[in-house]
């Protein structure tokens, strides 16, 4: 039984070529399927890179849940998600909806409620509290004011006799009856003076047991005028002054 014509035997040739077009046809889709295979979707790395840039804030959270999902889905959510631009697009959208514009506006309403009596007698109250803390410090200032003038008024006096004594003793005078006899010993003299200097009165008030050197006591007084005048902080006319005149041989 003779074969119809369309099914007519092919020959070798026709064989070959025809294996040939077969066999790169199957290599072709199978580098196609290995290289889709191996290359990362653009998806999946858009998602990993985008979860961490937004990870600061509490929505970065909600979107890290939502594209947590299987392996297979996520294949076909990559497939089908639009380009990276657009959900940059919608992130910033978002970034303005915690800002809460409410409590700023009941601040004025509260401030509004004071009434200018009422700030006036507020006002009142804050200068009466003050005014009673403004005496103390006046008071403390006084207080420690007055120890200090007598302190320095004190030091001055000392001062000035340390003066006195010192000028006596540069004008003093050995008599020279009592070196002979070699006298010697301490007149205690009391004598007045005046603001400028000039004595007044004098007197012994405890001899030295020489007549010699008692009377240089008094002659001294009289030839060291004028004494260092007292200073000008501390008062009065006249002062009155007891000191011993030392009298020894050296």
């Amino acid at each position: 039984m003779s074969m119809p014509h369309r099914y007519r035997k092919m020959t070798r040739n026709e064989l070959l070529r025809w294996g040939t077009c077969f066999v790169a046809i199957l290599s072709l889709h199978g580098a196609v399927a290995a290289a889709l295979l191996m290359t990362p979707a653009e998806g999946d790395t858009f998602d990993t890179v985008t979860a961490i840039e937004v990870d600061f804030t509490t929505e970065s959270f909600r979107d890290a849940e939502a594209r947590d999902v299987a392996p297979g889905e996520e294949q076909m959510q990559t497939d089908e998600a639009p380009p990276p631009q657009e959900k940059a697009e919608v992130k910033t959208e978002k970034v303005p909806e915690p800002e809460p514009p409410l409590p700023q506006v009941a601040e004025p309403d509260v401030a509004l409620e004071t009434t200018p009596e009422k700030k006036q007698e507020e006002e009142k109250k804050e200068e009466k509290e003050k005014t009673p803390n403004a005496t103390p410090p006046l008071v403390a200032a006084s207080a420690t004011t007055a120890p200090t003038a007598a302190a320095s008024r004190k030091a001055q006096i000392v001062s000035w006799k340390r003066k006195l004594a010192l000028h006596l003793q540069r004008s003093k005078r050995y008599p020279h009856e009592a070196q002979k006899r070699h006298e010697t010993g301490t007149s205690r003299v009391s004598f007045v003076v005046d603001r400028q200097g000039h004595v007044i009165s004098s007197r012994i008030v405890k001899g030295s047991g020489s007549d010699a050197l008692d009377r240089e006591t008094l002659d001294l007084l009289q030839r060291a005028q004028p004494l260092p005048e007292p200073p000008n902080d501390v008062g009065g006319t006249q002062f009155a002054f007891t000191m011993p005149i030392l009298f020894e041989f050296r």
